[in-house]
This record gives structure tokens, sequence and C-alpha cells, in this order.
């Protein structure tokens, strides 16, 4: 993977933030990445009627989503508008999921598919509950933990809100709009923000991947020709820290 993105730790990401060159890469993979993917699933057009109720048109439709809110999200990410990349990574969460779910074709995939077609919303413990008890119980754990960082996000508690924040004088807080240009908004946030958008785009490559909408070629293809040939060079040493609250 060129760009160094693909592969950061947000705390790593936020101990070591001026990795603009690598940032500016990323952006560019991703935007290809999304675009082309979004291409080949929109060849499926016209495929599915209003009337079915399919899993395959469930799947379809929510992966459809999934890449727009994806290409949403990293718009939102190259103009430093931060506060919605996190709300909206949890909306790409929950369609991955629920992809998932219902391309298992078990008999509680289908019964919540049946309720999702009559407009009721499936929660994301659904999912977990099905990981739990078909799969894996340290990975629904698991997940669970990553659910619940992610709705911090969405719900704006009190030290997600203090990313949009620097600090004045005697730690006074200032909020990052301030400024119409942006200059306010702190480099560790965003830092951080392109590796939570790069682990939601593996994990959406995944779940196309076992979808079967598009062929295992066709997404190797597209993530090559996605990706720079060479790597745009750290700037710094890297530099450890504290944690994510510094």
């Amino acid at each position: 993977m060129p760009s160094i993105v693909w592969n950061r730790e947000p705390q790593e990401a936020m101990d070591n933030p001026y990795e603009y060159g690598a940032q500016e890469q990323f952006q560019k993979e991703a935007e290809r990445l999304t675009k082309e993917l979004l291409v080949v699933l929109g060849e499926r057009n016209g495929e599915f009627s209003l009337e079915e109720t399919t899993s395959r048109k469930a799947v379809w439709m929510l992966f459809v989503d999934a890449l727009v809110t994806c290409i949403d999200i990293v718009e939102c990410l190259s103009v430093k508008r931060h506060r919605l990349v996190g709300k909206l990574l949890r909306d790409l969460d929950e369609s991955i999921d629920l992809a998932f779910l219902f391309n298992t074709n078990s008999s509680a995939g289908d019964k919540l598919l049946t309720k999702w077609y009559n407009d009721e919303i499936i929660p994301h413990r659904e999912y977990r509950k099905f990981i739990k008890s078909e799969i894996d119980d340290d990975l629904s754990k698991v997940l669970s933990e990553l659910y619940s960082m992610m709705s911090k996000h969405a719900h704006g508690t009190y030290k997600v809100l203090l990313y949009s924040y620097i600090l004045r004088g005697k730690k006074m807080l200032v909020h990052d709009s301030k400024y119409e240009s942006g200059i306010l908004v702190h480099p560790k946030t965003i830092a951080m923000y392109y590796t939570l958008v790069a682990h939601y785009l593996k994990k959406l490559v995944n779940g196309l991947r076992t979808s079967g909408l598009i062929e295992e070629n066709i997404i190797n293809s597209i993530w090559k020709s996605s990706l720079d040939e060479a790597t745009v060079p750290r700037r710094f040493e890297i530099k450890k820290k504290k944690g994510l609250d510094n």
C-alpha cells in the first residue's frame, strides 16, 4: 500500500500529525478507489425491480449507499470538515455490517431482511448478536467496543467535541470554525480521521469481496490501479506521546 495512511494507527497519527504528503497521497488514492468501485456497482442499475425483496438487492443497495457515503467522507476530509466525517463513518459501518448480515442467508438474517424491507430499523446489536452466536464471541466484544467508540463521534461526547477546539492562553477553548479558512483545525485531528477513514475503506473493500457483487479479479484490479506506484516518504521520525487525549 503506497500511502502510509492505509496502515497507520490513530494514536501514531496523532503523535506524528505533520505527514501532509502521505495524507495527500491517501486522499487521491481513496478518491480513485471509491469512484471506480461505484462505477462497477453502478453496472447493476436496472437489475433489480421495485417489488423484489431478495438479499442480493438489499446488499447491493447497502453497498451503493456505503460507497456514496465514502465519497462524501473523503471530500469532507479534503476540506477539513472533520465533524461530519466522524458521524458519517458510523453510518458507513452500519451499512457494511448490515450487508454482511443479509448476505449470510441465515434464518436470523432472513428475518431481519423482512423487517428491513418493511422499513424497520435494524439495530447494530443484531449484527453483533449474530457474530457472537454464529462466528466468535471474542470478535463480537471487539466489534462492540469499536462501535461504541464510533458512536461517540455521532453523539458528540465531550472528548470528541474537544477535537474541534484549540487552546489559547491559559488553556482557554477556541473553536476551530472561528476562521472560514480552517486554519485553526488541528493537524492531529485531521491525521487521526485519515486513519479511521483508511480502516473503514479497507473494511468496505473486504465486504465487497465477500458479497459477490464484484468479481475478485476486478476488485484486485481496481485496488491496484487506485494506488500510486511509490510511497511518499515520511518527513519526520516517528515519535510517541501519551495518548489520544493529547
